[in-house]
């Protein structure tokens, strides 16, 4: 999800949109786990608190979702390997 699709869920406040996202997180939805994840891994939320894509990654693929299991996957293959990961996909 990229800025404008962020716009998108907030008219044109990207900043109301992330605050619904974490608040769905927050509730429990794994979708909205997965996108607020998705959101710091790519750093379009403050690159300060990028430790916190991983968290949520692992929240959604607690509750099954496919995607968020995925990345966590190949990200926690490419540490094992020794592969530099910046995160920014």
């Amino acid at each position: 999800m990229d800025n404008e699709n962020i716009k998108n869920l907030a008219g044109q406040d990207p900043e109301q949109a992330i605050e619904w996202l974490k608040q769905a997180a927050e509730q429990g939805s794994a979708i909205a786990q997965y996108r607020l994840g998705l959101l710091y891994y790519q750093g379009e939320i403050d690159e300060e608190y990028f430790g916190e894509w991983q968290d949520w990654m692992e929240k959604a693929a607690d509750q099954g979702h496919e995607e968020a299991y995925e990345l966590l996957r190949e990200y926690y293959a490419d540490m094992q390997s020794g592969l530099e990961h910046d995160g920014y996909v």
